[in-house]
């Protein structure tokens, strides 16, 4: 069953409400709507894990991460292709 306190009663029972986080997330509320969740460490890195995994397992191309990281790394690229041109080049005399 899910556990949900308000910000007052995690403020009084910060401690408490950490320990019950071990074992399933605690959902903070503020004037009835959920504001917050506190969950153990482990169930974090899991989830943290499943999200990029699931962006790279989802079959789609890289822009399922996100056009910025998208347009970092087609800037990055482009650098890698235009050094190792230049490097062909002095080396080679192409």
């Amino acid at each position: 069953m899910p556990i949900t306190v308000s910000t007052r009663e995690f403020n009084q029972k910060a401690s408490q409400m950490l320990q019950l986080s071990q074992h399933e997330p605690v959902f903070i509320t503020k004037w009835g709507k959920i504001v917050g969740v506190l969950s153990s460490y482990e169930q974090y890195r899991q989830q943290e894990g499943k999200s990029l995994a699931d962006a790279f397992a989802s079959g789609h191309e890289a822009g399922a991460l996100g056009g910025a990281l998208n347009e970092a790394f087609d800037d990055l690229l482009a650098g890698i292709r235009q050094h190792s041109s230049k490097m062909r080049e002095t080396h080679w005399g192409d």
